[in-house]
């Protein structure tokens, strides 16, 4: 599984449809009910569809994007959702987690926790928290956390474990896998010499470093950032600082969702004074920001970007983002 950390580039014809891209591709975010019915899901994906694309994944993702929006959103419309639509899809959601009706695996579980969220907290807190109380997959219950920090739920327990995951991420000091930073960058990922001695001293093969760079460890982060909760940016701030430019896109989006004026300096800063590759990543998650500064930086580091397009996209996706009530 992969996850949209940072908004997509928007160059050119408007009418493109398939993936975003936060690495050297150009996106385009898909503009139809598919595309928005699975935002919630795709939300789980682990980092950049861009790095996705680098490892040649669009496809299935896209075929993936269209089996899940048939089998979990049950529309064809190609407009956006009113709000009394968006509202029966989360109260539709919220019974489904009541029923245990949560769909195969823990995409799908993904999907109706995040639609959930939208059914006033009243409601939904208490059956979230029963969800958590019966679940046992670590992944799951830090998503179910996650959610219930964002609605301003006040149990520690849930603060404090995807506190704990993240923290575990940072500690492992992952090196970049793309070798950013490096100087001397690898012809393909995973194969630097900073890389292999990291596997090597962690006792695993190459293949399993790559899984655990890319995927295993940067998700760890994951819960914490999408809190929106000012607590979690002393940690982001060091996820900015890691080796690893996955935990660092991850650190900035969470960041980004903040609305922190400092915390946006962070990244800012971060964006200054990282490679140039790197630093238009990081600019990228700046277009979901209100900061009147971040629409300057994302110019100079991203001069193509398309931002009406750009806006466009965040509008839409601030309708499928969970509510984040947390007292700023």
């Amino acid at each position: 599984m992969f996850r949209i950390t940072c908004t997509a580039r928007f160059v050119g014809n408007p009418d493109i449809t398939p993936f975003s891209s936060n690495v050297r591709l150009v996106g385009y975010w898909l503009k139809t009910e598919e595309s928005r019915a699975i935002l919630p899901t795709m939300k789980r994906n682990r980092f950049s569809l861009g790095f996705a694309l680098l490892f040649g994944f669009a496809l299935v993702l896209q075929a993936a994007a269209g089996q899940n929006q048939a089998r979990i959103a049950g529309t064809e419309s190609s407009g956006p959702l009113d709000p009394a639509a968006l509202q029966l899809k989360a109260e539709s959601a919220l019974d489904r987690i009541k029923r245990n009706d949560v769909g195969q695996g823990i995409v799908d579980a993904t999907y109706y926790i995040e639609m959930a969220a939208h059914v006033e907290p009243g409601q939904a807190v208490p059956v979230l928290e029963a969800y958590f109380a019966r679940s046992h997959e670590l992944d799951l219950r830090s998503e179910i956390a996650s959610v219930l920090v964002s609605l301003g739920d006040k149990d520690p327990q849930y603060w404090d474990l995807i506190l704990r995951q993240a923290q575990s991420a940072l500690s492992e000091d992952a090196p970049d896998p793309f070798g950013i930073g490096e100087a001397v960058r690898p012809t393909s990922p995973c194969t630097s010499e900073t890389f292999l001695n990291w596997a090597k001293n962690r006792n695993l093969t190459p293949e399993e470093a790559c899984n655990e760079a890319t995927l295993g460890i940067p998700e760890k982060l994951n819960p914490l950032a999408d809190t929106g909760d000012r607590r979690a940016i002393p940690v982001l701030q060091e996820g900015l600082k890691a080796r690893n430019s996955m935990i660092q896109m991850i650190a900035a989006s969470g960041l980004v969702l903040t609305a922190d004026r400092d915390a946006i300096t962070l990244v800012i800063d971060a964006i200054q004074r990282a490679p140039q590759d790197q630093a238009q990543r990081l600019a990228d998650c700046l277009i979901e920001s209100d900061d009147p500064r971040a629409e300057s930086v994302v110019h100079h580091y991203m001069p193509y970007v398309n931002f009406p397009e750009a806006h466009q996209f965040r509008a839409q996706l601030t309708q499928w983002r969970r509510p984040i009530l947390i007292s700023k």
